[in-house]
């Protein structure tokens, strides 16, 4: 992505579909050894966004090579007067309307015209291998956001007696969904300033959305639909020995890029199971306890050592000082400098 640029996108923080939001300093995290190997879905963004590309749409931002894109593929793009020809879906995608109105016009084979004005807020799913005869947007400029889900969501859309994700969606466009927009502006948030736990927070609204376009805009069974509702048994969380191997794990693994997949691996569970499992046992999610782990790191280290803020936001994979500062004061309430200072005052009047 472009780092000189103001990109344009919803407000996270206002939940407002028009107004700027400035994606800047997305640095990829290195990769980490010795960690327990998931099942990637790589995001192929020139596959996914070909259509996009040949139609001279502008991309703007997108999360190929973030430490989280094989959970969730992103982009943010600026679409003129698209015209998109015959083609066939490589990937399930939700797009949502972040800024602009115009009318959209598109068709699958098999299936009437869908003709409906984007705004703000507007969404539209496109599954995987859906023969598209036409796809055309007006000529008011129109800001969206596209979001890629992997073909099988680690496991979760084989909760279907074995049938996938692709073959379960229906092709849908026009909607306002509140989910949708929601995970739409939790994961702008992401891209501008990653957080203390970016890739287990992905992927747990990948896991989430997936659930809900199965519940809502699928063709599931009902059995399933009660399983992905929680309708079904619920279980009593992890074991001891589970929820102890989990805990020893994040702990052990705390400075490197933790994911919902391996702390899933590491309890010999699904990634959707484990995940209301662990906040059941925890009573927060994995995203929130990795989060609140990260955040005593960084307080023990700002305390007990000398270390420069910019060496603590190496330490905990943040990819820049400034980001670590935000997400530090959005936490703890104060930068990390000040902070440290207080710790200092306070261990001296102690003594």
């Amino acid at each position: 992505m472009r780092h000189d640029q103001a990109i344009l996108g919803p407000d996270p923080a206002s939940h407002r579909g028009d107004k700027a939001v400035n994606l800047l300093e997305l640095e990829p995290s290195d990769a980490i050894g010795a960690l327990p190997a998931a099942t990637p879905v790589s995001f192929d963004r020139q596959a996914v966004g070909a259509k996009y590309d040949a139609a001279g749409s502008a991309l703007l931002a997108s999360s190929s090579g973030l430490a989280w894109s094989d959970a969730l593929g992103v982009e943010l793009r600026r679409h003129l007067q698209l015209q998109c020809n015959h083609f066939v879906q490589p990937a399930n995608e939700v797009v949502l309307t972040v800024r602009g109105a115009t009318q959209i016009r598109r068709r699958s084979t098999g299936d009437r015209e869908q003709r409906f004005v984007a705004r703000p807020g507007t969404a539209c799913l496109c599954p995987r291998d859906v023969d598209v005869q036409y796809l055309q947007l007006g000529k008011a400029p129109l800001h969206m956001l596209h979001l890629y889900l992997p073909h099988d969501l680690f496991g979760l859309a084989s909760v279907a007696a074995g049938s996938r994700l692709p073959d379960q969606l229906i092709y849908t466009g026009g909607i306002h969904d509140p989910l949708i927009e929601h995970v739409g502006h939790a994961i702008v948030r992401e891209l501008n300033a990653p957080g203390w736990a970016s890739s287990t927070l992905v992927e747990s609204l990948s896991i989430s959305l997936t659930a809900h376009l199965l519940q809502r805009y699928g063709r599931t069974p009902d059995h399933t639909r009660r399983r992905l509702q929680g309708g079904g048994s619920r279980g009593s969380g992890l074991d001891a020995r589970r929820l102890s191997r989990v805990l020893d794990y994040v702990d052990h693994y705390l400075d490197a890029d933790l994911s919902l997949a391996a702390m899933a691996e590491v309890a010999c569970l699904s990634v959707f199971h484990f995940a209301r499992a662990f906040k059941q046992s925890m009573g927060v999610s994995p995203h929130q306890y990795v989060s609140s782990r990260r955040i005593d790191r960084a307080k023990q280290m700002l305390v007990r050592s000398s270390a420069m803020v910019e060496d603590v936001a190496i330490a905990l994979r943040f990819s820049s000082s400034a980001n670590f500062s935000r997400a530090f004061k959005r936490a703890v309430g104060v930068t990390p400098r000040d902070y440290a200072r207080s710790a200092a005052r306070t261990a001296r009047d102690a003594a």
